[in-house]
């Protein structure tokens, strides 16, 4: 299902990023204004992540992400999560057993509990890897905290 959804969302972001994007023997460039407009979407309901993707291929994902309120337990059986923090502060908690969660066909885990996991704070130019199989969270961001992520087929 998520992958459906981040299909989607592909597919109805194209036209537009066709507009904004320039790409010239397989460099894609993003104007930082473009960039902005992206993370300045509001989301569908209030306090939901907002997640504009750029590029998706068989072997990664990339987007611009931000949140204003907590996020739920994630788990990735294929992906690994490279994330830069942009701006912003946000808690992240990885690893841990998680408990109570749901997972699609895809092997994509989503809801639930960490427990024994550990916590972290992120900040405006920190770098996060989250290997393909760990449980991980983002929580308490400050503001609007926002987020560039490529996800790597493992």
């Amino acid at each position: 299902m998520r992958t459906l959804l981040i299909a989607a969302a592909v597919l109805v972001s194209l036209p537009a990023l066709a507009q904004t994007a320039a790409s010239s023997g397989g460099v894609l460039v993003v104007p930082a204004k473009d960039v902005a407009a992206r993370l300045n979407v509001p989301p569908a309901k209030p306090g939901a992540a907002v997640s504009s993707p750029i590029t998706t291929t068989g072997s990664y994902i990339t987007l611009f992400a931000h949140r204003t309120a907590d996020g739920t337990p994630e788990q990735h059986a294929h992906w690994t999560d490279v994330m830069v923090m942009l701006h912003g502060e946000v808690t992240l908690t990885y690893g841990g057993k998680l408990s109570g969660n749901t997972v699609d066909a895809n092997g994509e885990s989503h809801g639930g509990a960490i427990t024994g996991g550990t916590t972290v704070s992120l900040h405006a130019g920190d770098y996060v890897q989250v290997p393909a199989g760990l449980p991980h969270l983002m929580t308490k961001p400050a503001g609007d905290f926002r987020y560039f992520v490529t996800k790597v087929h493992a």
